[in-house]
């Protein structure tokens, strides 16, 4: 398996926010994470990309424990991270945020072949590349915040909410985005209020609830479980 997560205890202060869950995401997968809000589902994906400390417990990636380690360095391991919110550099352009994805790379032919691939995967960034990343639209952000991670080339994508806040045809592109994603082969882990689209995108699923894992499997499974359904898809 290329992640693991094994008994994961996390807090803050003194409020135990994630309760030993463990988890695991394969080659090749969409893995989706979902549940209501404060069940401790942005609180894992921080902890796995070096955001947040664990408790107790590990977390292992492509054959080497992680947890404990800077978040730099786990980027550099092939871990990347699209956060809620989209967090861009607003005061740069787009261009120069993509540049930023890439900023642990020294293979400058690379990173340029990178740029190019990016603008032809996104139209609209190469059209938008010297507008500050501030006047895009909330969907040309989460584009540019996908494209800058691709930039550091990635085995394994973390993404929070990608469709939070959009409209609903916005929240279709990015879903066939993600589909791409794991099409060309890299890892997601998804974290999504959307259920419905989590679930319709992904090979798997767990249900984060309080913090513990409450049902896990496939994901066309699982949307079809009736507690689930009535639960977290307003069936």
């Amino acid at each position: 398996m290329l992640l693991e997560v094994r008994e994961a205890r996390i807090r803050y202060a003194k409020a135990e926010v994630v309760k030993g869950i463990s988890l695991h995401v394969d080659e090749r997968e969409i893995v989706a994470l979902i549940g209501p809000n404060g069940a401790g589902k942005t609180t894992t994906l921080r902890a796995i990309s070096g955001l947040k400390t664990l408790a107790s417990g590990s977390i292992n990636f492509d054959g080497r424990r992680i947890d404990g380690s800077p978040a730099h360095e786990i980027v550099k391991l092939g871990v990347g991270h699209v956060p809620e919110g989209r967090v861009m550099i607003a005061g740069m352009s787009v261009s120069d945020n993509l540049r930023m994805g890439a900023y642990l790379r020294k293979d400058r032919g690379g990173i340029s072949e990178d740029m190019q691939r990016m603008y032809e995967h996104f139209p609209i960034l190469k059209s938008r590349r010297k507008q500050l990343a501030s006047s895009l639209s909330g969907g040309e952000q989460q584009m540019l915040a996908v494209a800058r991670t691709l930039m550091s080339r990635p085995k394994l994508i973390l993404m929070d909410e990608p469709s939070m806040g959009l409209a609903p045809i916005m929240v279709e592109e990015v879903a066939r985005m993600i589909q791409e994603i794991g099409a060309s082969g890299i890892s997601v882990l998804l974290v999504e209020q959307n259920a419905n689209m989590a679930l319709g995108l992904a090979n798997r699923a767990y249900v984060l609830e309080v913090g513990e894992i409450c049902a896990c499997g496939n994901a066309a499974s699982l949307a079809e479980d009736e507690t689930v359904k009535r639960c977290y898809l307003g069936g």
